[in-house]
């Protein structure tokens, strides 16, 4: 007997296509580190941490140069005179 539902009954092929077999971060060689300053607000206990760190890798130092330079552009939607303050750091494996 098949139960009826509104939802996906198998989730796991959407969940899947995220990392198709040629798109998994591990296959990727070049990344950008993201972290925060010392002494930055978003590193206290409840918010982030002090320990917070965030990477994403690219399939190329090309793609990895211009995501970096689309991060550290000013956000639009930032109040005026407001900056940005992570630190981010181009790494390779």
């Amino acid at each position: 007997m098949q139960r009826s539902c509104i939802f996906e009954p198998d989730p796991w092929p959407l969940l899947r296509s995220r990392y198709l077999p040629g798109d998994h971060p591990a296959m990727k060689q070049f990344g950008i580190r993201t972290t925060l300053p010392a002494g930055s607000p978003m590193a206290l206990p409840h918010l982030l941490g002090p320990d917070w760190e965030s990477v994403r890798w690219f399939d190329s130092e090309q793609a990895r140069d211009v995501a970096l330079e689309e991060m550290q552009r000013d956000i639009v939607y930032y109040r005026r005179g407001d900056r940005p303050s992570p630190v981010f750091a181009k790494i390779e494996r």
